[in-house]
């Protein structure tokens, strides 16, 4: 449900659900091996590899959802409704809609008045140079 690399966090996660009727229990405490508070530090990356996160689970299924709604409430979850991609939107390769058949077909026209006009220009310019 809530795991953090500080135990206080989890223990005031903890009561809080308690406080709210929820049952639950706190996981991978500190042991006699255990960091103090004052030996804490997020950098030491050694610490946190040899030790397990404290987390804490609700014990009744019935009570999961409710937890969750206070958690997200309190800010400590995140939203679930995530994208299906990590690239932002506006970088994404999206379908393009259906070409629209006006715009086509004057795209067409300006396309051969363009050939036309070169055509007709390389004539002219071939008769004036041929004096």
């Amino acid at each position: 449900m809530f795991t953090s690399a500080r135990f206080e966090n989890v223990q005031r996660v903890a009561d809080m659900l308690s406080e709210a009727g929820i049952e639950n229990r706190i996981m991978g405490g500190p042991g006699y091996k255990g960091y103090s508070r004052r030996q804490f530090s997020y950098a030491d990356k050694k610490a946190q590899a040899q030790e397990t996160q404290a987390s804490v689970w609700v014990i009744k299924s019935d009570d999961y959802k409710q937890a969750r709604e206070l958690m997200q409430d309190l800010g400590l979850l995140d939203k679930t409704d995530v994208p299906a991609s990590y690239v932002p939107a506006p970088m994404q390769f999206a379908d393009k809609p259906g070409a629209d058949p006006a715009k086509r077909l004057m795209r067409i026209k300006v396309t051969m008045l363009f050939a036309m006009v070169v055509i007709v220009g390389g004539m002219m310019a071939r008769a004036y140079l041929a004096r």
